[in-house]
């Protein structure tokens, strides 16, 4: 009896990671690659997050074309008040 619980379960799970992966190939294939939110942050205690430097991304939200953004080595340090 606990073989079938066992297949059961694992053919579950192998058809939930099925399920997604047909998923996100369908919504990479809609978007062109693209994600409709920048995703390249970083960690910073002044700001809390940050861009990170020498990043790129493929981006379209609101039916506009996809774009690549990149970010360069620059970055900005915040002044403090005085």
């Amino acid at each position: 009896m606990s073989m079938q619980i066992g297949r059961k379960i694992a053919h579950g799970i192998a058809a939930l990671v099925a399920g997604l992966a047909l998923a996100e190939a369908v919504f990479y294939i809609r978007d062109d690659g693209a994600f409709p939110h920048v995703a390249f942050y970083r960690a910073d205690a002044a700001l809390n997050a940050r861009l990170a430097p020498h990043a790129s991304q493929r981006i379209a939200f609101g039916g506009n074309p996809t774009t690549t953004i990149t970010t360069n080595c620059l970055e900005h340090v915040p002044q403090r008040p005085a």
